[in-house]
């Protein structure tokens, strides 16, 4: 939970984006289940500063609107504009 459903929630909002964009349909809400949150033991009291930290706005994510192939899509073509964050947390990844 702590090092990849961060990544995850991004990715997904930048891949329905895309694809919404060149199917040409309104981005709806993305919602999903988490059956096993995989919080462990060793990551809860900087799971607790991640909780603690100070919220900030939503960043604006900008596609290239010129793009109206999925596959056409680069790197260059996905920016955050106005993101804000409150420091590096580290988390022991298993082994």
């Amino acid at each position: 939970m702590a090092l990849g459903n961060p990544y995850n929630i991004y990715q997904y909002a930048v891949l329905q984006r895309m694809i919404a964009q060149v199917v040409g349909v309104k981005v709806g809400e993305i919602c999903f289940n988490i059956d096993n949150a995989h919080i462990y033991e060793r990551h809860i009291d900087n799971l607790d500063k991640q909780l603690s930290n100070e919220m900030h706005k939503q960043p604006d994510l900008k596609l290239n609107p010129d793009v109206t192939s999925f596959y056409d899509f680069t790197p260059n073509d996905v920016n955050l504009i106005n993101y804000k964050h409150s420091g590096d947390i580290r988390f022991e990844i298993a082994v």
